[in-house]
C-alpha cells in the first residue's frame, strides 16, 4: 500500500484546514465541539477553519454523544491541497447500532482504494485524490445504511404496535373474564348467605315447636356450603387475574381481596361456623335431653336474635364492597 507523503516540518510553520462535519449524509446543524490538533472549534456550524502544524495526520476529537465514522481512529490525513475540504462523517451515539457495520463498509473502501493506488504507483498528490474518491463514496454509503436503518427502525415500530395493540385486547379480554367470573361466584354467595339469614329470621318463631324448622335451616346451609366451597376455591384465581389485569398492588386488586377476605373469614368463620351450635342447642331443647346437657330456651332466643342482627349487618358490608369492586371493574 502507497504511504501518504509527509509534510516538511518549518519551525513554527502552520497551514490551514478546512473541514465539514456532517451527522450521517446530511450537514451537521447542531451545537457540536471538539479539537483538532492543538485547535479547538464549537458552535452549529458545519463549517470549520483551524490551522494546524504540518503532518500526515491530525488527531480529532468530538466531546459531546457523537461516534467519529470518518476519519478512522480519530486522525485526518492532510491534504496538500489547502483548498480541499475534509468530510468528518459523524454519528449519533445510539449504543452501536449500525455503527461497526459503517465503519466496516468505510474500511472496505479506503482499502479498495489504497489497493488500486499502490497499483498505480500514482504522484503526491495521491492523497488529495484518495479525499475525493472517499468523499464521494461515503454520502452514499451512510445514505444506505440510514435508509435501510429507518426501513427497520418503522417495521419493529409496527411490530411493537401490532403487539401493544395484542396485549391491550387480551387484557381486555382478561378483564372481562374476571369480572364475569367473580360476579357469578361471588353473588351466588351472597344469596346462599342471605338465604341462610332469612331462614333463620323466618323459623326462629316456631323452630322450638316444630321439627321441620330445623330441617328447613339445615337445607339452606347445605347450599350456603356449596357456594362458600365455590368461592373458597377459586378465591386466589380471581385476585390473580386481578393482579395481571389491573396490576397487584392497584385499589382494585386491594379492595377485591379485602373484599374476598370478608366473606370467607369474618362472615364465614367467625358467624356461619359458631351459628352451628345454636342448632345443637335447638335440637338438645326439642329433644328434652337432660338438663345439664341443654341450655335455657330464654338464652337460646337471645343468641338467634344476636346472630341474625350481626349477619344481617354482615352481609350489607359485605354487599357494599362487592358493589364497589364492581365498579371499579367496568371498562
Amino acid at each position: 500500500m502507497l504511504g501518504l507523503p509527509l509534510w516538511s516540518m518549518g519551525q513554527g510553520e502552520m497551514v490551514l484546514l478546512k473541514a465539514e462535519l456532517w451527522c450521517g449524509d446530511k450537514p451537521c446543524n447542531t451545537y457540536i465541539s471538539g479539537k483538532i490538533g492543538n485547535a479547538s472549534f464549537a458552535g452549529k456550524s458545519n463549517s470549520i477553519r483551524v490551522k494546524v502544524k504540518p503532518a500526515s495526520e491530525v488527531p480529532i476529537r468530538i466531546d459531546n454523544n457523537w461516534k467519529i465514522l470518518y476519519p478512522l481512529h480519530n486522525r485526518i490525513p492532510l491534504p496538500r491541497d489547502t483548498n480541499l475540504v475534509v468530510r468528518i462523517i459523524l454519528a449519533a451515539d445510539d449504543g452501536g447500532r449500525n455503527y461497526q457495520a459503517i465503519l466496516r463498509e468505510i474500511a472496505g473502501i479506503q482499502a479498495e482504494f489504497d489497493q488500486i493506488s499502490s497499483q498505480q504507483q500514482a504522484s503526491m498528490d495521491l492523497t488529495d485524490k484518495k479525499f475525493e474518491y472517499l468523499n464521494d463514496n461515503l454520502a452514499l454509503i451512510l445514505k444506505e445504511q440510514i435508509i435501510n436503518y429507518e426501513k427497520i427502525k418503522a417495521e419493529n415500530d409496527r411490530l411493537a404496535l401490532l403487539e401493544k395493540e395484542k396485549e391491550i385486547k387480551r387484557i381486555a379480554k382478561l378483564r372481562l373474564q374476571t369480572y364475569k367470573d367473580l360476579s357469578v361466584i361471588l353473588d351466588h354467595y351472597v344469596v346462599a348467605i342471605q338465604d341462610v339469614r332469612d331462614s333463620w329470621e323466618r323459623e326462629k318463631r316456631v323452630i322450638f315447636t316444630s321439627y321441620k324448622a330445623v330441617d328447613r335451616i339445615n337445607v339452606q346451609l347445605e347450599k350456603y356450603n356449596l357456594a362458600f366451597q365455590d368461592l373458597e376455591k377459586n378465591r386466589n384465581r380471581i385476585i390473580s387475574q386481578i393482579g395481571v389485569g389491573w396490576s397487584e398492588g392497584s385499589h382494585l386488586y386491594n379492595r377485591a381481596r379485602i373484599t374476598l377476605e370478608y366473606a370467607l373469614d369474618d362472615l364465614h368463620r367467625g358467624l356461619i361456623l359458631p351459628s352451628n351450635t345454636l342448632l345443637t342447642d335447638v335440637n338438645n331443647l326439642n329433644n328434652r335431653v337432660p338438663k345439664k346437657y341443654r341450655r335455657r330456651k330464654v338464652d337460646i332466643v337471645r343468641d338467634i336474635e344476636d346472630f341474625v342482627y350481626k349477619l344481617t349487618k354482615g352481609i350489607n358490608i359485605l354487599v357494599d364492597r362487592k358493589r364497589e369492586v364492581y365498579n371499579q371493574m367496568q371498562p
